[in-house]
């Protein structure tokens, strides 16, 4: 219902919206583990099919060395990662949402067109992050032992998003010292034509 209500503060809103959008892709990576493995379907076809169909596992069985509390997989791809950093987006996003629109914060002179460019700018970067991990799940890939290709992914989305994070906070200094948004030769020159007018 957040998604179709009218909230009055649109950054809050805009990040709101975003959390629930990457959380149902995190929510959607679930769709790969109900799957049969290839090792189940040759069991199903001699007719002696396992009693439990699907695997959070890739290139290994489910089971095996695993991180600590959490259990994700440390030698093979692991798709509870992916469905577990897409699902707390619904947390995240709406948490930066709301605390770069508090008063008293680093963001406090930026305006509203910038919180919202920033959101955006973190909330795809977020998307990007699950994209990512399941891509590397599906590759049979532990998330603690990235290869070359997964390293270069993260690299560029990283560079991408502090580069927009950038080019916003630069905008958004320009436009503080120039409140009007205009720039200062136009209002020169305005001024000039409506004298000789």
């Amino acid at each position: 219902m957040a998604s179709f209500e009218r909230i009055s503060n649109r950054p809050l809103a805009w990040s709101l919206r975003l959390g629930l959008l990457v959380s149902l892709v995190g929510m959607g990576a679930a769709f790969f583990m109900v799957g049969p493995t290839p090792e189940q379907r040759a069991a199903m076809a001699t007719g002696r099919g396992p009693r439990i169909v699907g695997a959070h596992s890739f290139g290994i069985g489910d089971g095996g060395p695993g991180l600590p509390i959490v259990g994700w997989s440390t030698v093979g791809g692991d798709l509870r990662v992916a469905h577990f950093v897409g699902i707390h987006a619904m947390q995240v996003l709406p948490f930066f949402g709301w605390c770069i629109t508090r008063r008293r914060n680093a963001f406090a002179h930026f305006k509203e067109v910038h919180r919202l460019a920033l959101i955006s700018t973190v909330g795809f970067a977020y998307l990007g992050l699950v994209l990512l991990l399941v891509w590397q799940a599906l590759r049979g890939q532990s998330v603690i032992h990235p290869n070359a290709h997964t390293l270069s992914a993260g690299i560029v989305l990283v560079a991408l998003a502090g580069l927009s994070t950038w080019v916003i906070a630069a905008h958004a200094k320009r436009t503080d010292t120039n409140p009007s948004g205009s720039d200062s030769r136009t209002v020169s020159s305005n001024a000039k034509h409506a004298l000789q007018s």
